[in-house]
């Protein structure tokens, strides 16, 4: 059975997907939003996307440089899939659930391209932690496997990135500094994959390029069925949408990128936030 065979089999166990815009909600969704235990329902909602079609960076700001609209659950990137799941995992209100997913989303307390949490490593990551959605959990699963990566930022490095087009960024907006968190190795998570919580985000963490302004290229939430760890995502390649996929799959198939080799992987706990200002369109 091909591996594309048997992902479209696993995402036909589950309810369809289905589309809907931001007034309102599925009533798989509501349902969710019911259950007690924040990783439960952040599970529960993200596995009503499953299905979904990719779409690279469907989010935006509904004007300006990026048009796209604020929320959508019609089409999904790897990480808007964790942020749109989070943030409507947060609360059962919709006016609350965008507020929530532009806490996640941004810097600041305006809704503008410039003030995206654009860097995984220097803005997302951290700003989330200290925000209270997501915990470290990464050196508690991984134990001594666990290593320490970094990545150094500057203005200088970003005008390298290969896309120039992929971001438009002053230098003063630009991270500078090394930003150090820690990593298990490509080839010790499955040793530890049993031990990972239901719910827990994972990162995809890649070998450190000088002429590369990142490290962290794929997310995805990671959950457990019977004696298998899988891991939900939104696919680019091959499915082409959100899926559920074994873990020792994705291993594999990351440890046959030559190109650019990854590390290893993060791992992070979702929580409740606590309640903030409310985010206002600049």
């Amino acid at each position: 059975m091909s591996l594309l065979l048997a992902l479209q089999l696993l995402t036909a166990a589950v309810p369809s997907w289905v589309g809907y815009g931001p007034a309102e909600l599925a009533p798989e969704i509501v349902q969710a939003q019911q259950e007690p235990a924040f990783t439960k329902r952040f599970l529960q909602i993200s596995q009503h996307f499953l299905g979904a079609p990719y779409l690279f960076s469907p989010l935006g700001e509904a004007t300006g440089a990026d048009n796209d609209p604020l929320f959508t659950t019609k089409q999904f990137d790897c990480l808007s899939l964790v942020e749109v799941s989070l943030a409507l995992s947060s609360t059962a209100s919709m006016d609350v659930a965008l507020q929530r997913l532009k806490q996640l989303r941004y810097l600041g307390e305006t809704v503008h391209y410039t003030e995206r949490k654009h860097f995984m490593e220097s803005q997302w990551v951290p700003e989330n932690i200290r925000l209270g959605w997501i915990t470290d959990i990464t050196r508690q699963i991984g134990g001594a496997s666990t290593i320490r990566v970094s990545k150094t930022m500057s203005p200088a490095l970003y005008a390298k990135r290969k896309k120039l087009t992929e971001l438009e960024l002053p230098d003063a907006l630009v991270p500078t500094g090394t930003f150090t968190w820690d990593a298990i190795p490509l080839d010790k998570i499955m040793d530890h994959a049993h031990k990972i919580p239901n719910g827990t985000i994972l990162f995809v963490v890649r070998v450190d390029y000088q002429n590369v302004p990142y490290r962290i290229t794929h997310t995805g939430i990671v959950f457990q069925r019977g004696n298998t760890t899988y891991l939900r995502h939104a696919k680019d390649s091959g499915a082409h949408m959100v899926v559920d996929m074994p873990l020792e799959a994705v291993v594999k198939r990351h440890g046959e990128f030559v190109k650019w080799p990854v590390t290893g992987f993060s791992l992070y706990l979702p929580q409740q936030p606590p309640a903030k200002k409310v985010i206002s369109a600049r």
